[in-house]
């Protein structure tokens, strides 16, 4: 009998010890497979302002692929019933959002004796974003991987309002920064993938 090769094991990320089950509000990030930009582009918007210089928003134009992560995104609250989604952004290769977990009378939630709780929501996000890509690439006979995200997910616990509205502000500015955002393959003279 040969040995088996060791495996290389992944690092959690996950705070050790704490349960992902419990009440409050989560800041998840989610990157796109090889950082890949297949969730939408970046676009400049001008702004003018009445007797004030223009300014320059930027906005996002999601992808096919970008506005299925917005469809399955906005559906987490009616699939898992004590949660909430609060504000996010989907961007060319990346996804922040703010996700709250609310197991107060919801006697089928608080019963689950899941501290991956969070976990199981993201991977149910996940997944049916994979599935309805799918979907897309076969009714339109695409010659396409739907591999759309990276593995694993980044989450950080959100422990007091100054904390959420720091994040909800880095949120809501995330595409005005995108030209100098370290996950903007542009930045790096990388090629764009849109799909």
């Amino acid at each position: 009998m040969f040995p088996m090769p060791k495996l290389p094991t992944r690092r959690s990320i996950r705070l050790p010890g704490y349960n992902y089950s419990t009440n409050g509000a989560y800041y998840i990030t989610i990157c796109a497979n090889n950082r890949k930009c297949i969730f939408g582009e970046v676009k400049n918007t001008k702004c003018v302002g009445a007797g004030l210089a223009p300014a320059h928003n930027k906005t996002i134009e999601l992808s096919i692929i970008g506005g299925i992560i917005d469809k399955q995104w906005r559906n987490i609250p009616n699939q898992f019933e004590n949660t909430n989604i609060y504000e996010y952004v989907i961007m060319p290769n990346h996804f922040h959002g703010i996700i709250i977990i609310q197991n107060e009378g919801n006697k089928r939630a608080a019963a689950r004796a899941a501290p991956t709780y969070l976990g199981q929501i993201i991977g149910s996000f996940k997944s049916k974003c994979v599935v309805d890509c799918l979907k897309y690439i076969r009714i339109n006979n695409l010659n396409l991987s739907a591999k759309i995200w990276q593995r694993s997910l980044y989450d950080h616990i959100i422990r007091n309002d100054k904390s959420l509205n720091n994040i909800r502000q880095y949120i809501c500015n995330n595409p005005a920064t995108w030209d100098s955002d370290m996950e903007n393959p542009h930045k790096k003279g990388m090629p764009n993938n849109n799909i």
